[in-house]
């Protein structure tokens, strides 16, 4: 087993990006385990643990404090070093956070770059929460109307009650398919089938990339399909970062890593000024230039 407790970073100010890739990917059960280990205890840790009746989750409530909505829309990055010890040192806190994020998670952590197979083992417990919700409501509506020992005049709100939480938990249920759903893969840009397994080496490596780049951008003119195309190519640039690259020299593949993560961030920029109001002409033209950029680059590297 990978001891990927012992991979956390040094520096408290890269943990953000460390964890939110593990909550967001299969192997955080295993990274918890590790971590309570290291800590010497499951349920005592650094002195805290919840109380008798209090659950995980209304203890991560406590340590995120009024960073909780934040954390659920942005990402750790906001929280003090204080919090983010709480959350090594607590890691059961970590699973209550990751089940939080996949329901009430928004577009931010959709866009944590993700390999393939992370991407799968993350719709594995998608797919489990999506059960246990299911259960939840199901058990629910199966019970007897509580309404009906009830007198007449609680007869609305005991019903109100129970469309409240039928409805809640069915857009739970639709919040945790639509966010997390499965990112298609295999088809454009860096997300091309085979074009970063290929076992070519250094040069021979590089130019398909740059030659398939150039052909998927070119067949996007179509102004109505452009900002999909868009997004298209950002979500590719996760591929890339999470590939391992060993077909490149190693200072060849960080360098090339540290390009694609400032692309990514145009791209995010690009979107981020359409969904604004500006006009897409104007944006297809910077992007244009960014993309022309980009593989100049990978021929330049070649």
């Amino acid at each position: 087993m990978s001891l990927t407790a012992l991979e956390i970073p040094e520096n408290i100010s890269d943990w953000p990006t460390w964890l939110e890739r593990h909550i967001v990917t299969g192997d955080l059960r295993s990274l918890v385990m590790q971590l309570e280990v290291i800590s010497d205890s499951p349920q005592q840790s650094n002195g805290e643990s919840p109380v008798v009746g209090e659950d995980w989750e209304s203890r991560l409530r406590q340590v995120l404090g009024g960073e909780h909505s934040g954390v659920l829309n942005s990402g750790l990055g906001e929280l003090s070093v204080e919090q983010l010890k709480k959350l090594v040192q607590q890691p059961r806190l970590l699973l209550a956070l990751q089940e939080q994020v996949f329901i009430h998670g928004g577009p931010y952590w959709q866009a944590v770059p993700r390999s393939e197979s992370q991407l799968k083992a993350a719709d594995a417990i998608r797919q489990q929460l999506i059960a246990k919700l299911s259960a939840e409501s199901e058990g629910f509506s199966t019970r007897k109307p509580e309404h009906v020992v009830l007198p007449h005049g609680n007869v609305r709100l005991a019903t109100r009650k129970f469309l409240i939480t039928s409805l809640t938990l069915a857009a739970c249920l639709l919040l945790v398919f639509y966010i997390f759903r499965p990112t298609e893969q295999g088809g454009r840009y860096f997300a091309s089938a085979g074009l970063l397994t290929s076992e070519k080496q250094g040069n021979e490596y590089l130019k398909p990339i740059a030659q398939k780049i150039r052909e998927d951008w070119q067949r996007s003119n179509d102004a109505g399909q452009f900002p999909e195309e868009l997004r298209s190519l950002r979500d590719s640039c996760d591929e890339l970062l999470a590939a391992d690259l060993h077909q490149l020299a190693p200072s060849v593949a960080a360098d090339l890593k540290a390009r694609c993560q400032k692309w990514r961030t145009k791209f995010t920029e690009y979107l981020s000024e359409l969904d604004s109001g500006m006009p897409v002409e104007a944006i297809k033209i910077e992007a244009d230039q960014t993309v022309n950029k980009l593989v100049g680059a990978l021929e330049e590297l070649s």
